[in-house]
C-alpha cells in the first residue's frame, strides 16, 4: 500500500507537530529562545487538532497512533530539555560544575520518563481510554514553556531553580500510575485559545500588561491540569451513576 493512502486529515497535523518540534531545537541552536518556546506551542495546537479531528472521524487510519509517538518524543520530550537547558544554563546560584549537572539531570529526567509514558501508551494500546495514564506529554510540555517564558522574557521572573524544580516533578508525574482526564469540549477550547493568544500577545504588545495577564492564566490553567488532573479522574469515578431512563 503507497504510504500516502496510509495518511488521514489528522496525521497531517501530526506530522506539523513534529516539524514543530524540530524547529524548536534548530531555533535553540540559532539563540532563538523565544520563538523556539513558541514552535514547542504550535506543536501542542497541532496536537490537539490532530486529536479531535481524529475523534470527528472515529479513527487515525493507520499510521496515526505510531507517528503520534513519534512527534511527541520530538516535541515533547526532547525540545522542551533542550529549552530549558538553554534557558536556564549558567542562571543557577551554584559552582558551574554542579549547576550543569543538575541542569542535566532535570532535563534528561524529562526525556527519559517522556519516553517511558509514551512507550506505556503505546503498550497499551494507545489513547482508547476517557483518561490518560500518567501526566500527558503536551502537559507536561505546556508548564515548562510556559514557566520558560516566564523566566526568561517575563517583567516578574521566576528564579531559574523553579524551572528545574518542574521539570524533575512533571517528569515524575509522567511515570506515575495516576490518571489525567482527557482535554476535550470548552476546556479544551479554551485551552487553545490562551496558548495562541499567549504567543500574539508577547509578539505584539509593547506594553506587556495585556500579555503577562495571558501568560499567567496560561500558567494556571496549566498548573491546574497538572496539579487537579488525578482528582477530577477521582471525582467523576466516585459521582453517583446518571438514572436510567424509566422503561415504558
Amino acid at each position: 500500500m503507497k504510504i500516502y493512502r496510509m495518511i488521514s486529515i489528522a496525521d497531517i497535523f501530526t506530522l506539523v507537530n513534529a516539524l514543530m518540534g524540530l524547529s524548536a531545537i534548530l531555533l535553540v541552536l540559532e539563540g532563538q529562545l523565544r520563538y523556539a518556546i513558541y514552535a514547542v506551542m504550535v506543536g501542542i495546537l497541532a496536537d490537539g487538532l490532530d486529536g479531535m479531528l481524529a475523534r470527528r472521524f472515529s479513527r487515525k487510519w493507520y499510521l496515526g497512533d505510531f507517528l503520534d509517538v513519534m512527534a511527541d518524543t520530538t516535541s515533547f520530550c526532547v525540545a522542551p530539555a533542550v529549552v530549558v537547558f538553554a534557558v536556564v544554563r549558567d542562571r543557577l546560584p551554584l559552582p558551574p560544575d554542579y549547576a550543569m549537572a543538575i541542569t542535566f539531570a532535570a532535563c534528561g529526567s524529562t526525556v527519559v520518563c517522556g519516553l517511558l509514558r509514551l512507550a506505556r501508551f503505546t503498550y497499551l494500546s494507545g489513547g482508547h481510554s476517557s483518561t490518560f495514564l500518567g501526566l500527558p506529554s503536551p502537559g507536561n510540555a505546556l508548564v515548562l514553556m510556559l514557566l520558560a517564558l516566564q523566566s526568561g522574557f517575563s517583567t516578574t521572573p521566576v528564579p531559574a531553580w523553579a524551572l528545574v524544580a518542574a521539570s524533575f516533578v512533571l517528569a515524575g508525574l509522567m511515570i506515575t500510575d495516576m490518571r489525567w482526564p482527557k482535554v476535550k469540549g470548552a476546556f479544551a477550547y479554551v485551552s487553545g485559545a490562551v496558548i495562541f493568544l499567549v504567543i500574539m500577545a508577547l509578539q505584539l504588545d509593547f506594553t506587556r500588561i495585556f500579555s503577562e495577564l495571558l501568560l499567567d492564566v496560561g500558567l494556571m490553567l496549566a498548573f491546574a491540569y497538572a496539579a487537579l488532573g488525578p482528582l477530577a479522574v477521582r471525582w467523576r469515578a466516585r459521582a453517583p451513576p446518571a438514572r436510567e431512563a424509566k422503561k415504558d
